[in-house]
């Protein structure tokens, strides 16, 4: 499992938050703004990250396609 630093963290428990709570993913913005990163291309490497270690998977060439992976039925992230 890949180490995550604070900030990816609190991109990933807002997204789940957010999972919960809306059929629509946030946008890059929303997530800096909730997350208290000042730039989208850092929320966007973070992003990258949280897919690369298997917490969420990304669609590349869409925007708001974000899906955060179940991990309660023992998935465990790569």
């Amino acid at each position: 499992m890949r180490q995550l630093n604070q900030n990816a963290l609190d991109i990933l428990a807002f997204l789940q938050a957010n999972a919960a709570a809306s059929n629509l993913p946030p946008s890059r913005k929303e997530i800096a703004a909730a997350t208290g990163i000042q730039s989208t291309g850092t929320v966007q490497r973070l992003l990258r990250r949280l897919d690369q270690a298997g917490y969420i998977k990304l669609q590349p060439g869409t925007a708001r396609a974000i899906q955060v992976i179940d991990l309660s039925d023992g998935h465990q992230p790569d």
